[in-house]
């Protein structure tokens, strides 16, 4: 499972990118969409539905994109979880061995003193 989150974080990140350049452009399109309703009058544009419709399409956008960042900061932290468990265990054996070698010298000392 971890390896699949890892396989995809990049897949994930290149969709993220894109995500947030097309909310640049929503967003763009958004205050152009704002300064245009401005000039009409509020009672054309509520007539049409413009408003509420690209607002909450907008507003839909915007959540999934949050979303899916969120998703991206999470599997970013499950993979430095790992790499700092490796790490740990790593550091584990690697006492082990300097333990066990510092036993092997110390009893080739006791041997060469008493023999």
């Amino acid at each position: 499972m971890v390896e699949e989150l890892k396989s995809s974080l990049p897949v994930l990140e290149t969709k993220l990118s894109e995500l947030s350049s097309k909310k640049t452009d929503l967003i763009k399109k958004s205050l152009q969409m704002r300064a245009s309703q401005n000039v009409r009058s509020m009672d054309t544009v509520s007539e049409i539905g413009i408003d509420s419709m690209v607002f909450n399409t907008y507003d839909s956008i915007v959540d999934k994109i949050m979303a899916l960042e969120d998703h991206v900061d999470a599997l970013a932290e499950l993979s430095e979880k790992d790499e700092v468990e490796a790490e740990f265990r790593k550091m584990e054996k690697q006492s082990k061995i300097d333990s066990e070698l510092s036993k092997v010298k110390e009893n080739l000392k006791d041997e060469t003193e008493t023999g």
